[in-house]
């Protein structure tokens, strides 16, 4: 026997009930899924906000190790220089490596002198060819 479309209408109105039931579950489920997936990038955001924090940290590390490394690299270039102008005072006065390193400190807090540069200059009277600068050395 073949359906009649007043059949097929009341078999739909029939199960309207039904589908409306199953849409309403798949909004529900949606409604769900939204929730959930606003909760995970809740998450997400404050653990980028955390590693965000974690890298800024980190680059003031490094920011600090770079600037101690330039620090250590001049006082390393400059300890030569200080190292033979101790030389030169110790042949001259004939006295130990600390008691030529105290000279060296007293002659420059009284010249207001850099002990590098006081150092420098000892070293460019005894020497035919200047002493490297630290600045020359950076170059």
């Amino acid at each position: 026997m073949s359906e009649t479309l007043y059949d097929r209408l009341v078999s739909q109105l029939e199960r309207k009930p039904a589908d409306t039931d199953e849409r309403e579950q798949e909004v529900q489920a949606l409604r769900a899924d939204v929730v959930v997936a606003k909760h995970k990038i809740t998450l997400l955001q404050a653990q980028a906000a955390r590693r965000e924090d974690e890298l800024a940290t980190m680059r003031a590390r490094a920011l600090d190790l770079e600037n101690e490394l330039a620090g250590l690299q001049v006082a390393f270039k400059t300890r030569a220089v200080i190292d033979q102008a101790k030389g030169i005072l110790m042949a001259e006065r004939r006295c130990t490596a600390d008691e030529a390193f105290a000279i060296l400190t007293q002659a420059s807090q009284r010249s207001n002198t850099k002990l590098h540069t006081l150092a420098e200059r000892i070293v460019a009277c005894y020497s035919p060819e200047p002493p490297p600068t630290p600045d020359m050395m950076r170059r």
